[in-house]
Protein backbone atom coordinates (compact mmCIF):
# COMPACT_ATOMS: atom_id res chain seq x y z
CA UNK A 1 0.00 0.00 0.00
CA UNK A 2 2.20 2.45 -1.11
CA UNK A 3 -0.19 5.53 -1.35
CA UNK A 4 -0.77 4.97 2.40
CA UNK A 5 2.89 5.64 4.23
CA UNK A 6 3.43 7.07 7.18
CA UNK A 7 5.32 9.71 8.78
CA UNK A 8 6.24 7.10 11.53
CA UNK A 9 7.72 5.00 8.92
CA UNK A 10 9.61 7.81 6.84
CA UNK A 11 10.87 8.45 10.48
CA UNK A 12 12.11 5.33 10.72
CA UNK A 13 13.96 5.01 7.85
CA UNK A 14 15.44 8.21 8.38
CA UNK A 15 16.87 7.76 11.39
CA UNK A 16 18.21 3.86 10.78
CA UNK A 17 19.83 5.49 7.42
CA UNK A 18 21.60 7.91 9.91
CA UNK A 19 22.79 5.50 12.57
CA UNK A 20 23.70 2.84 9.86
CA UNK A 21 25.47 6.20 7.71
CA UNK A 22 27.31 6.78 11.14
CA UNK A 23 28.43 3.10 11.93
CA UNK A 24 30.28 2.54 8.26
CA UNK A 25 31.58 6.02 8.19
CA UNK A 26 33.54 5.40 11.51
CA UNK A 27 34.47 2.10 10.45
CA UNK A 28 35.61 3.03 7.16
CA UNK A 29 37.15 6.31 8.43
CA UNK A 30 40.89 4.62 7.97
CA UNK A 31 40.18 4.40 4.69
CA UNK A 32 38.01 7.01 4.26
CA UNK A 33 38.82 9.90 6.78
CA UNK A 34 36.56 12.62 4.98
CA UNK A 35 32.92 10.70 6.06
CA UNK A 36 33.60 11.79 9.39
CA UNK A 37 34.20 15.18 8.59
CA UNK A 38 30.83 16.79 9.72
CA UNK A 39 28.89 20.25 11.90
CA UNK A 40 27.60 20.67 15.03
CA UNK A 41 24.52 22.50 15.62
CA UNK A 42 21.37 22.49 18.79
CA UNK A 43 20.22 24.47 21.37
CA UNK A 44 22.78 24.69 24.70
CA UNK A 45 20.61 23.38 27.98
CA UNK A 46 18.26 25.63 29.22
CA UNK A 47 16.60 24.89 32.97
CA UNK A 48 13.41 25.67 34.25
CA UNK A 49 13.05 25.49 38.30
CA UNK A 50 9.58 25.51 39.87
CA UNK A 51 8.92 24.89 43.08
CA UNK A 52 7.95 20.62 42.65
CA UNK A 53 9.83 20.30 39.27
CA UNK A 54 12.90 21.06 37.78
CA UNK A 55 13.35 20.35 33.83
CA UNK A 56 16.18 20.59 31.71
CA UNK A 57 16.02 20.34 27.71
CA UNK A 58 18.41 20.59 25.01
CA UNK A 59 19.06 19.66 21.95
CA UNK A 60 22.53 19.02 19.54
CA UNK A 61 22.77 16.99 16.44
CA UNK A 62 26.37 16.14 14.82
CA UNK A 63 26.36 15.70 11.13
CA UNK A 64 29.28 13.91 9.04
CA UNK A 65 29.18 13.13 5.45
CA UNK A 66 28.62 9.44 6.66
CA UNK A 67 25.42 10.37 8.54
CA UNK A 68 24.25 12.41 5.17
CA UNK A 69 24.42 9.78 2.41
CA UNK A 70 23.27 7.44 5.19
CA UNK A 71 19.36 9.74 5.24
CA UNK A 72 19.84 9.69 1.57
CA UNK A 73 19.97 5.99 1.36
CA UNK A 74 17.14 5.59 4.14
CA UNK A 75 15.13 8.03 1.68
CA UNK A 76 15.48 6.43 -1.71
CA UNK A 77 14.82 3.06 0.43
CA UNK A 78 11.40 4.54 1.80
CA UNK A 79 10.13 5.84 -1.48
CA UNK A 80 11.16 2.21 -3.03
CA UNK A 81 9.51 0.69 -0.25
Amino acid sequence: MKGHRSAGLLALFVIDGALLGTILAEILSGILPALNRGADAGLSPATVKLVVLSVTLGFSIHLTLGTAVGIALGLVAYRRF
